[in-house]
């Protein structure tokens, strides 16, 4: 019994012709948007950030470890930051160990995108220090308006302080 070989000859060459067709057709490229270029919709997150400063000058030193505290509000758009500062020093030779001034913020961004974007921040440091020499000894408002820009696919940032 002799089979004809011409239909199987057909049937591989239709299946290395489709293999070949996919192989190449998987190497082209499309044009995809990756979704991390945008800016996020939550743009900020509940955050607590625990860091330390630390000064050494001629009257003496200061070592600050701050606790910072990042609620976003609404939408994500808006946030309200503290900080509460513990302080400790030796200048002229005393040792003082306390809560800094405290300082309360918030924050808003008004508009974002794949380019640019811009945020106020109003920020209102206390006179709360437990001492006068934990803490400046005033009652301080910093307005901020920032502006950040992708230039060429370089990331540059424009920071213009109002004070």
């Amino acid at each position: 019994m002799v089979l004809n070989q011409k239909p199987m000859k057909n049937v591989i060459f239709i299946l290395f012709f489709y293999l070949f067709y996919c192989t190449v057709h998987s190497q082209g490229t499309e044009n995809e948007e990756n979704p991390f270029e945008e800016g996020r919709i939550n743009y900020f997150k509940k955050t607590i950030l625990v860091f330390n400063e630390y000064l050494d000058t001629k009257k003496g030193s200061f070592n600050t470890t701050n606790v910072r505290l990042i609620l976003p509000i609404g939408n994500k758009s808006w946030n309200v930051r503290a900080d509460i500062p513990l302080v400790s020093t030796n200048t002229e030779s005393i040792y003082k160990t306390g809560l800094g001034d405290l300082s309360v913020g918030a924050t808003y961004i008004p508009y974002i995108d794949k380019k640019r974007g811009i945020a106020f921040r109003t920020r209102i440091v206390t006179n709360s220090a437990i001492d006068p020499k934990l803490g400046s000894g005033k009652w301080i408002i910093v307005p901020t308006l920032y502006y950040g820009s992708y230039l060429d696919n370089i990331q540059t940032v424009l920071m213009v302080f109002i004070t």
